[in-house]
C-alpha cells in the first residue's frame, strides 16, 4: 500500500527504502509512523508521520449514528483543507519563526472511487449548519434534503445502482449503514496527511499540565492565533477562513446535533447527587444554583448567536487538549525565533497537532478557555486562573506587535475585551461540556477516567467539575 513509489510522488524526491515502524488504529484514523531512506547509503532515515482518514473502514469497525459520521467526515475534510493551505515549505518556515511550533506539514492528498467535478476545494464552512438543521428536522419528523446536496456544486454521488464506483471496502459495512454510505457523497473520501514526526524521545506529553506547561501551551495558543489573527478584509488568510468551520472548536452547537441542552439542569442536579460532598457540588446544592442552571439552558441560542454575529478575527485549534499537545525543553530557543516569540517564553516550548476542529473565531478565548477547564491541574487552576488569562493576554499582544517587524500594523486587543471574550465562550463550551461529557459522572466513573489518554480534566476530577459549576454559576448571575 505505502511503497517507495508512493512516498516519492508525495514527496517528489526519489526515496529507495520505506519501512514502516508502527501502526496505531485510533478511533478517528490510522497513524503510520515511516521511516524512509533517500540513499541506501543514508545511515540516518528520514522519519514521518501518515496520517490516514478513512470513512469506510472507520464505519465498519466503529458503531455510531450516521449523524456523527457526517460530522466525523467534515472534521476530517476541514483538517485537509487546513493543511493543504500550511503545506508549502515557505509557509511552515515561516510559522516556526513566529513561534507557532507545530509539526510541518509534508503533503495532502485526497482520493475518491469517482473524482467528484465540483473541483478540489470543499468548504466546511456552512456545512455544520446544515447538517445541525437536518438534525433538528429529522428528530421532528419532518422531510430533509441530503447531506449530499450540501456537499458540493454536483450530486455526484455513489448511488446503490452504480455501487462499483463507490470503494470496495463499503461491503464491510453493517447493513443498516451501507445505503447511507452509497448515498452521501461527503462519507466516500479518504485523506493522507503528511506531517514531521515529532519525536517522543524528544519531547514528552502529559495527562494534566502543572503550571510551567500551562504557560508553555498558552505562548504556544497565543503565537497560534497572532499569526491567524485579521488584519484586513482581504489578508493572505481570507480564502483558508472561507473554507473552514464556520466557527472552531468541536463543542460549538452546529457541530454537535446530538447534544441535549435542555437537560443541562438535569445533568447538573445529577452531579450533585453524585458529589454531595460540601468541598466539593454539596456546596452548590442550593436554588440560586438550580435557578442559574434553568437560566442558563434558556439562553444556549443567545450565546451561541452572540459570538456568530461578532466579527472574525483569528482562527482557533479547536482541541487543545493533553493528547494534543507536547513538550520539550528550550533547546532550541536561539534557533531563529524572531525576539518577540521569546522574550515571554517559559523554560518549555510546546507543539500543537491534531486540525479536525480549526475554524474561524472572533478572538482566540475559546482555546484558552478549553485548555484550562480541561487539560491543566485543580490546584494550578484554582490558584492561577486570572494569572494565566493574563499571560496568554501578554503573550498575544506582544505577538501581535511582531507585525511591525514583518511590515504589518500590530491590531488592538484591549484586557477588558480579552476579558469579555473569555465569558461568553467560557458559557459557550460549559453548555456542551456539562450534558454531553460531565452528566452521568460518578466517584467511580471519574476514578476509573484517571490516566486515560485524551481525557479531560474535568471528566476524571471532581474538583475540577465543581470550579467550573461554580464559575458558570458566577457568569450567569453577572451577564443575565
Amino acid at each position: 500500500m505505502f511503497d517507495a513509489g508512493y512516498f516519492s510522488r508525495c514527496l517528489g524526491k526519489d526515496v529507495k527504502n520505506v519501512l514502516i515502524k508502527d501502526v496505531q488504529e485510533l478511533e478517528q484514523s490510522q497513524i503510520f509512523i515511516v521511516q524512509l531512506q533517500y540513499d541506501v547509503k543514508d545511515k540516518t532515515p528520514f522519519v514521518l508521520l501518515l496520517k490516514r482518514y478513512n470513512l469506510v473502514r472507520l464505519m465498519s469497525r466503529i458503531q455510531k449514528p450516521l449523524m456523527k459520521w457526517r460530522i466525523s467526515a467534515l472534521s476530517f475534510a476541514n483538517e485537509y483543507t487546513f493543511c493543504t493551505a500550511i503545506s508549502d515549505t515557505a509557509k511552515n518556515s515561516e510559522m516556526q519563526l513566529r513561534g507557532v511550533l507545530i509539526p510541518a506539514v509534508l503533503h495532502t492528498s485526497r482520493t475518491y472511487p469517482e473524482e467528484p467535478s465540483f473541483g478540489e476545494k470543499i468548504s466546511t464552512a456552512g456545512l455544520e449548519q446544515n447538517l445541525y438543521n437536518q438534525a433538528i428536522c429529522t428528530s421532528s419528523g419532518q422531510h430533509s434534503p441530503s447531506v449530499s446536496q450540501h456537499f458540493g456544486e454536483n450530486g455526484n454521488t455513489c448511488s446503490s445502482s452504480s455501487s462499483q464506483t463507490c470503494s470496495s471496502e463499503c461491503s464491510t459495512l453493517p447493513s443498516h449503514l451501507r445505503e447511507d454510505h452509497q448515498k452521501d457523497n461527503m462519507l466516500n473520501f479518504s485523506y493522507d496527511l503528511l506531517f514531521d514526526y515529532v519525536d517522543p524521545h524528544l519531547q514528552y506529553q502529559v495527562g494534566q499540565l502543572n503550571l510551567e506547561e500551562t504557560k508553555a501551551a498558552l505562548k504556544l495558543l497565543a503565537n497560534f492565533h497572532a499569526y491567524f489573527w485579521r488584519r484586513s478584509e482581504l489578508d493572505e488568510f481570507s480564502e483558508l477562513r472561507r473554507q473552514l468551520f464556520r466557527r472552531g472548536g468541536w463543542w460549538r452547537k452546529e457541530l454537535r446535533p446530538s447534544v441535549a441542552f435542555d437537560t443541562i439542569p438535569s445533568a447538573f442536579k445529577g452531579l450533585c447527587e453524585s458529589f454531595p460532598e460540601q468541598e466539593l457540588l454539596g456546596t452548590l446544592d442550593n436554588r440560586d444554583t438550580h435557578a442559574a442552571m434553568n437560566m442558563l439552558c434558556t439562553k444556549v441560542d443567545w450565546i451561541n448567536e452572540e459570538l456568530r454575529a461578532q466579527p472574525d478575527k483569528t482562527i482557533l485549534h479547536g482541541d487543545a487538549k493533553t493528547s494534543n499537545l507536547f513538550f520539550c525543553n528550550r533547546r532550541r530557543q536561539d534557533s531563529g525565533l524572531i525576539d518577540g516569540a521569546q522574550s515571554l517564553a517559559p523554560s518549555l516550548m510546546a507543539t500543537c497537532i491534531d486540525f479536525q476542529w480549526v475554524g474561524n473565531a472572533s478572538s482566540g478565548m475559546g482555546d484558552v478557555v478549553y485548555l484550562l477547564s480541561g487539560a491543566v491541574q485543580y490546584k494550578v487552576l484554582k490558584d492561577n486562573e486570572q494569572g494565566l488569562l493574563k499571560w496568554y493576554w501578554e503573550c498575544l499582544c506582544e505577538s501581535l506587535q511582531d507585525a511591525d517587524r514583518i511590515g504589518g500594523v500590530p491590531p488592538e486587543y484591549s484586557w477588558d475585551q480579552c476579558q469579555a471574550d473569555e465569558k461568553l465562550e467560557y458559557l459557550a463550551y460549559f453548555v456542551t461540556a456539562l450534558p454531553q461529557l460531565m452528566g452521568g459522572l460518578n466517584a467511580i466513573y471519574c476514578q476509573q477516567n484517571v490516566g486515560k489518554f485524551g481525557w479531560l480534566t474535568h471528566e476524571m476530577d471532581p474538583r475540577v467539575i465543581t470550579w467550573m459549576c461554580q464559575k458558570a454559576k458566577r457568569l450567569v448571575q453577572e451577564l443575565f
